[in-house]
């Protein structure tokens, strides 16, 4: 099954929006990194279900939501409406559009944004050169002094690399290819195409130890345990500023 077949199936089925693991997931990666961030103009690269649009789009002045699969826009389209009022519906936009390098010929133009994000999508793209080219595009699409939030699986985590790897190859995943980061080399691969890192998070970004978890911890060793394990987090990224 090709890639877009994937994403077609997964249009037909995607229910993520009612599963409390993953959005408490998402919640401390992805949400973390743009909590009091959400404002002016705002696009979301490789949208899927309409999660974050209900989430967060009232607090923008424009939302823009794309993705490569016109099933996957269809189905994000056909939900927000479901669910959101007449006045978001007017901030918010659904368009075919991705970010890798077969679109090259097709990009945003020279529109740029106060927020872009990127949510559990670059690491789709199966090729190095095309995931390092979407950076770029992030980059471009950035305002300067504008942020860019991006979260990618974590190959830190084996858990969640055994997960993948298997069902990969069973052919059991809601895609087809998944590329797994370090959080290293994710870092360095975004200061390369000219962004400023800002913040790290990961869903295992837990409060330090208290408490009788603490207990006989040396002061401020409970925090630094919390910074280092956020590190070994499935679903990891970065809060960057284009400056």
């Amino acid at each position: 099954m090709s890639a877009t077949e994937k994403s077609t199936a997964y249009a037909a089925t995607a229910d993520y929006q009612h599963n409390a693991q993953y959005l408490a997931s998402k919640a401390l990666s992805d949400w973390s990194l743009i909590e009091g961030l959400v404002h002016g103009d705002v696009l979301n690269v490789g949208c899927a279900e309409p999660i974050d649009e209900l989430q967060w789009a009232d607090q923008a002045d424009s939302w823009l939501a794309v993705d490569a699969n016109p099933a996957i826009i269809a189905m994000a389209s056909r939900r927000f409406l479901e669910h959101a009022s007449a006045e978001l519906a007017r901030k918010v936009r659904f368009a075919e559009h991705s970010v890798s390098a077969a679109w090259q010929a097709n990009p945003l133009g020279t529109r740029q944004f106060d927020l872009v994000l990127s949510f559990s999508t670059v690491e789709h793209i199966p090729e190095r050169y095309d995931r390092q080219l979407a950076l770029a595009r992030l980059y471009r699409w950035t305002k300067e002094y504008g942020y860019c939030a991006i979260t990618v699986p974590n190959r830190w985590n084996w858990r969640y690399r055994r997960l993948s790897t298997e069902g990969q190859k069973a052919g059991t995943m809601d895609f087809v290819y998944e590329y797994l980061y370090s959080p290293l080399e994710l870092k360095r691969d975004l200061e390369r195409v000219g962004f400023h890192i800002e913040r790290f998070r990961s869903d295992y970004r837990l409060t330090p130890w208290n408490g009788a978890y603490g207990y006989g911890l040396p002061d401020g060793w409970s925090q630094k345990w919390a910074e280092f394990k956020m590190l070994f987090g499935p679903r990891m990224g970065y809060l960057c500023r284009r400056t």
